[in-house]
């Protein structure tokens, strides 16, 4: 799996041509280093060099690793989005890389260990956590293990600002080990996880060592569980639906998987080893398409369609190789994969309130909820389905929010997710009611959908409708009905059908009751027992469009089954 990871990172940086790169070059010429897209790209060239790879552009990354290796100690980037937290250790991985290869001669790796060990954590980071010590964000992660590889490769030694940056995380940790960047924002439990891993692996023995290493398991632990059948990250608010989410995801397995294989305990680490190998393959799929995108979409990516300000092509793009590269540095590749929770299946996992998401997986279906959605990026109800093998976005892989926090053509109609069209008020709650393992072995999960006034502990919740949620081998069926009290209600089910990924629309059938949407070589399969009507409104979520149908009828149950196949 080494040999994959590798491959990973090449796919990532063959997307930047010799032009691009020589534009960047030059911009840093004259401009000096003034974001970390440039030295994670900087890092993983190297990287791929020392590895036998990307041999033609030695002599251009010697001139890029000089400007990195001379910017970090003196600048510390204007802009509020860029930091050296997330350079300095990327720089110091890529030399110890280059030195364990023999790759450059040892004046040239000696010039650039002098001028890193000039860096003075206060006047380099951006982030620098005193005394008493307050909640920060994961820029602090960053931070500590910055400063760790730069202590692990002898040309630093700040134990004390290591050991504040970590304290300033070790308490925002849930019950699951899901850390908890402010907001709840999945993708960063798994990046923040991941930094703290390489903290771990490459030394740190400071005070919060076991309790961090403790966390560090149990998440790993958790994320098994949410894991999607094709390898995926969740949804879930900030910059998700990038394709380095996956490498990151990789990468925290492999850190479980040596730590249980070092125990001795091959069967626990062959079991987290397919689960890095399922988000590996996927990450290799997606870039290995003859599009280049950095997201999940293939809209141009000089357009930014899905992405946060912050979120631009050369900085994540860089970014998929940069965090692959630690489960390389992890992979143990004597213990074989064998098989993970996520392909197995056959169980229905719900997270803390913090992260309010319930997951079901079985008989080849995955499927999200989220009860208490961030309304600036996701919506409640069910906001994925999956089929394995299929394409993420055939039926739906992220809900869609009114004014997302990330670039699209328009503003959305309302918020909207896959059932009951209450996911379109603002102001919703779903509470789970009931969630079992029928005898045939089917998952059935039943929700409460309530509205609310007022804010926080103060609000009040009426019962609007009921929605119960089926999979098993036949694929997924939603079931509405009012709630006791609002019967009179009109039963809605919304039905967000894939229009448009970027480049390519999909080929759309509706018959009866009965809708078929065709892409890639796969169909989505929508059949309701209601009348089935386009609403003429369209939808776009960092995937892509979407053209809203609607299933109503004067029945006690209104349903919609979603069947995915070939």
């Amino acid at each position: 799996m080494k040999n994959l990871y590798l491959d990973i990172m090449e796919l990532a940086i063959n997307v930047y041509s010799d032009e691009l790169i020589n534009e960047y070059v030059e911009s840093v010429r004259q401009k000096g280093v003034e974001e970390h897209g440039f030295p994670r790209l900087t890092a993983n060239l190297g990287i791929l060099i020392a590895n036998g790879r990307k041999q033609e552009y030695k002599e251009i990354f010697l001139e890029m690793m000089t400007l990195c290796c001379k910017s970090l100690p003196v600048n510390k980037y204007v802009n509020p989005h860029h930091g050296n937290e997330f350079s300095v250790k990327e720089i110091v991985l890529c030399i110890l890389e280059i030195e364990k290869n023999g790759t450059f001669s040892q004046e040239i790796t000696q010039q650039w260990r002098a001028d890193l060990a000039t860096i003075v954590p206060a006047d380099c980071y951006k982030v620098v956590v005193t005394r008493p010590v307050k909640r920060v964000g994961n820029w602090a992660a960053f931070g500590a293990a910055s400063e760790q590889l730069r202590k692990f490769a002898g040309i630093g030694n700040e134990q004390r600002f290591i050991d504040l940056q970590v304290e300033s995380q070790i308490n925002w940790f849930d019950e699951n080990g899901m850390y908890r960047e402010p907001g709840d924002h999945i993708l960063y439990d798994v990046v923040t996880r991941l930094q703290l891993s390489a903290l771990m692996y490459f030394g740190y023995n400071g005070g919060f060592a076991e309790e961090l290493d403790e966390y560090l398991i149990q998440g790993g632990w958790t994320a098994l569980k949410y894991q999607s059948i094709n390898g995926e990250l969740p949804f879930g608010g900030r910059s998700n639906q990038f394709i380095f989410n996956e490498t990151a995801l990789a990468s925290t397995f492999e850190y479980v998987a040596q730590h249980y294989s070092k125990k001795g305990d091959i069967k626990t680490a062959g079991m987290f080893r397919a689960a890095a190998k399922l988000a590996a393959e996927k990450a290799y799929a997606y870039l290995n398409d003859p599009d280049m995108y950095h997201v999940k979409n293939k809209y141009h990516y000089e357009t930014k369609y899905g992405c946060e300000p912050y979120a631009y092509f050369n900085k994540y793009m860089a970014t998929a190789a940069s965090f692959m590269y630690l489960g390389f540095a992890y992979a143990d590749d004597s213990v074989e994969p064998t098989v993970c929770p996520a392909q197995e299946g056959g169980f229905i996992f719900e997270t803390s309130e913090y992260y309010h998401k319930l997951f079901m997986n079985n008989g080849e279906y995955y499927v999200e909820y989220d009860c208490n959605a961030g309304r600036g990026y996701d919506t409640n109800g069910i906001g994925r389905i999956q089929k394995k093998g299929a394409p993420t976005p055939i039926c739906l892989a992220v809900p869609f929010a009114k004014a997302p926090h990330y670039t699209l053509e328009k503003e959305n109609p309302s918020w909207l997710a896959l059932g009951c069209s209450a996911c379109e008020l603002e102001k919703t709650k779903y509470h789970v009611v009931n969630k079992n393992v029928a005898e045939d072995g089917s998952l059935e999960v039943a929700y409460n959908i309530c509205s609310y006034t007022g804010e926080k502990e103060e609000y009040q919740e009426t019962p609007l409708f009921t929605e119960k949620c089926r999979v098993d081998e036949n694929g997924v069926t939603i079931t509405v009905d009012c709630a006791e009290g609002n019967e009179s209600a009109a039963c809605v089910i919304d039905i967000p059908v894939f229009d448009f990924d970027g480049k390519n629309k999909t080929n759309v059938v509706v018959e009866g009751q009965k809708i078929v949407v065709e892409y890639d070589g796969w169909k989505c399969i929508y059949t309701t027992n209601g009348v089935l009507e386009n609403t003429g409104k369209i939808y776009q979520n960092r995937n892509g469009c979407y053209c809203l149908y609607t299933s109503t009828g004067d029945v006690n149950k209104l349903t919609l089954n979603v069947e995915i196949k070939k």
